[in-house]
C-alpha cells in the first residue's frame, strides 16, 4: 500500500510530491461527491421515508455512493483478504455492503418479511453517511501529514549546505558531504 520511488535524483522529492497531492486531489473529490450525495440520501430517508418512492430515489443515490466513492475499501478489503488480513477498510466495506446488500434485499422483496409480521427496512443511508464520514477523516488525515511533511521540508532547508573549517592553512569552506570524521 505505499509507494516507492527507487530515482535516487533530487528531482524524486519533487516527484513523490507531486504523487501525493494528486492522490490528496482524488481524494477531496471522492469525498465531495460523497458528501453532496449522502446530505440528500440523510433528508429523504429522515424526512420523507413513508413515501414509497423515497427508498427507490435513496437506492439510485446511495448506489454510486457505496460502489463508486467507496470503491477504495472494497478493493483496500479484497487485497487484504487475499493476504489473510484486515484492516479499517475490511470493515467499512462488510459494514456498508452488508447494510447495501439487506436494503436492496428489502427493497425488491419486502413480501419475505411481511410474511413473517416484520416491517422491512431499508439502510442506504447508513452505508452513504458511513462511507462520507470515513473519506472525510481520510481526507482531513491526508491535509495534515501533508502540512507535516511541509513542516519537516522546511526544517531539512534550513541544514546548512556547507561548513567552515579551520586549518593551519587557513580557513576553508567546504560541502557539508566532504566533511571526514576529525575535521
Amino acid at each position: 500500500g505505499y509507494d516507492l520511488l527507487v530515482d535516487r535524483q533530487e528531482d524524486a522529492a519533487d516527484e513523490a510530491e507531486k504523487i501525493h497531492l494528486a492522490h490528496y486531489e482524488r481524494l477531496k473529490k471522492r469525498t465531495l461527491g460523497a458528501i453532496v450525495l449522502a446530505v440528500p440520501i440523510m433528508v429523504l430517508s429522515m424526512v420523507f421515508m413513508h413515501l414509497a418512492w423515497v427508498n427507490y430515489v435513496v437506492w439510485l443515490l446511495s448506489t454510486p455512493v457505496v460502489f463508486v466513492l467507496g470503491r477504495g475499501f472494497f478493493v483496500g478489503a479484497w487485497k487484504q483478504l487475499k493476504h489473510g488480513t484486515c484492516n479499517m477498510d475490511t470493515l467499512v466495506a462488510l459494514s456498508t455492503g452488508i447494510a447495501y446488500m439487506f436494503s436492496v434485499f428489502n427493497l425488491f422483496f419486502p413480501e419475505f418479511w411481511l410474511k413473517r409480521g416484520i416491517e422491512p427496512h431499508v439502510y442506504f443511508e447508513a452505508s452513504s453517511v458511513i462511507i462520507a464520514f470515513i473519506l472525510l477523516g481520510r481526507l482531513l488525515e491526508e491535509r495534515a501529514k501533508r502540512n507535516t511533511s511541509a513542516a519537516i521540508r522546511k526544517l531539512i532547508g534550513l541544514q546548512p549546505k556547507t561548513v567552515t573549517i579551520w586549518t593551519s592553512e587557513g580557513e576553508r569552506i567546504l560541502p557539508i558531504a566532504s566533511i571526514q570524521q576529525g575535521n
